[in-house]
């Protein structure tokens, strides 16, 4: 695809310091229809074919599921918080720090297993955030975190990425997180880069008890609730049942 070809090496736009190239750029991308939750608070338009799954387990809110390769299938999904935040550069730096961490690592590694769709036999290792940067989404200053590690899954190693984006709301804030193994990664980023892109707040009357029952959380726990959903969906075997997004 010509578009892959321009994309693959702005592999992360964001050192721009901007979305607006982003921007210009997801209007030659081919997405889904756009999904719209207006008692969470949000809108977006997937990556097109991918399914969609509604509150698959604690604390997320939707998943977005992409084809499968090898066994695996890249995901997309949206955790929220009940917490008012504001993204400068010192709080990017304390979730990357956060997140890097081996008690944080371990966190994620029981959350994965108490997960519905994990396996017994998976394992995160070398977590490392590689970038981060800040952009506006949403019309908020916005924060991305883009992750590399190893994972094995029932005996079998692979690197696994994700690219994580923290967008603020009125009262909440909303975690977005795309994972996928290998070069399968590389090859739906621009789609999912273009669909996170397509991020807004919509307005909605209801409060926190609205959202999926987690209990409030510190952020880098938040997100490591986006990381371990990513991974275990990632390691289906078999697509989960959803909705096909046109």
């Amino acid at each position: 695809m010509h578009l892959r070809a321009v994309l693959r090496p702005l592999t992360f736009l964001l050192a721009v310091g901007t979305m607006t190239l982003l921007c210009t750029m997801a209007s030659a991308v081919e997405l889904g229809i756009r999904y719209t939750d207006s008692k969470l608070g949000f809108s977006i338009r997937p990556p097109r074919y991918w399914t969609v799954e509604r509150e698959p387990m604690e604390g997320v809110s939707v998943v977005f599921v992409g084809p499968r390769h090898e066994g695996f299938v890249g995901t997309l999904n949206i955790v929220i918080q009940p917490e008012k935040i504001e993204v400068t550069p010192a709080y990017v730096s304390i979730l990357a720090r956060q997140l890097e961490a081996g008690h944080a690592r371990e966190k994620a590694r029981k959350r994965l297993l108490r997960a519905k769709a994990a396996q017994p036999d998976v394992e995160i290792t070398d977590y490392r955030v590689k970038r981060t940067r800040i952009a506006k989404v949403a019309g908020e200053d916005a924060a991305f975190l883009e992750a590399a590690y190893s994972g094995t899954y029932n005996g079998r190693k692979r690197k696994t990425r994700n690219l994580q984006l923290v967008v603020p709301g009125p009262s909440r804030h909303y975690i977005l997180t795309y994972t996928a193994i290998g070069e399968q990664y590389e090859r739906y980023l621009p789609e999912v880069m273009a669909s996170m892109a397509t991020f807004t707040v919509v307005a909605t009357a209801l409060g926190p008890s609205a959202l999926p029952a987690s209990g409030k959380r510190k952020a880098a726990v938040a997100l490591l609730v986006g990381l371990a959903a990513g991974i275990a969906v990632l390691v289906m075997a078999r697509r989960r049942a959803g909705r096909r997004v046109a």
